[in-house]
């Protein structure tokens, strides 16, 4: 009898869902050699997202409707869990950014509906440590309406596998958390490997400018595609 080990890797998606179930089966040995009665297991991915920060549930602390110009502002936010709690510590990222023309995300003017025509200051985002970060946003001095947009940053980059080269045959939709495979001749999705697609959605957040080393945090609002 010999043994054998390996690994699987389980890629976290930040979304709460039922615990999943999937099959390892060991088949066609090569070399003489046979399969014996312990072919097949199951393996449970226990999921742990409900106690992580929700974008969705976490919230501002005060809302600021009327600004002096000339003045900068500062606006708090409450991290919160997918189940519901309050976080107690920190360690999230976040970006905030103020913008002036709301009528570009109602009626975006170009081809592509891309809603970055807008005039846009970025605000710095301070960890307290406590679960609570605060938004320092620097001085408005043109008269509007502005809005104060808020995303919660993951490191991760959301990739949709396509069983066709033309982005129409959804097969997998995951969080990547890495963009640097190495298929060859093996399968991209399951029952695919030759004429798939795939399109990667997000945006990069960088602390600083060169070479990346690592996939920086993802916010949201580009594609990258790739066809074989």
């Amino acid at each position: 009898m010999i043994q054998r080990s390996f690994k699987i890797n389980i890629l976290d998606d930040n979304i709460v869902e039922e615990n999943e179930v999937f099959q390892v089966v060991l088949e066609v040995p090569e070399g003489g050699g046979s399969v014996g009665a312990q072919f097949r297991t199951n393996v449970t991915i226990i999921d742990d997202d409900a106690p992580l920060i929700s974008a969705k549930l976490s919230k501002i602390l005060q809302n600021t409707t009327s600004l002096i110009a000339g003045q900068s502002f500062a606006v708090g936010i409450q991290a919160v869990a997918a189940d519901g709690m309050q976080l107690t510590m920190g360690g999230e990222r976040f970006l905030a950014i103020i913008e002036n023309d709301l009528s570009m995300w109602n009626h975006p003017p170009t081809a592509s509906q891309s809603q970055r025509n807008s005039y846009r200051k970025t605000c710095s985002v301070e960890d307290n440590g406590d679960g609570t970060y605060e938004a320092n946003c620097p001085t408005i001095v043109e008269q509007g309406v502005y809005q104060l947009r808020i995303w919660h940053c993951l490191r991760g980059i959301w990739g949709e596998y396509f069983y066709d080269g033309f982005f129409d045959r959804l097969a997998v939709q995951r969080l990547d958390h890495s963009v640097d495979f190495t298929w060859g001749v093996g399968k991209l999705i399951p029952r695919g490997k030759d004429y798939v697609s795939i399109r990667w959605t997000g945006a990069i957040l960088s602390n600083q400018t060169g070479l990346m080393d690592h996939l920086p945090d993802i916010v949201t609002d580009f594609d990258i595609a790739l066809s074989k």
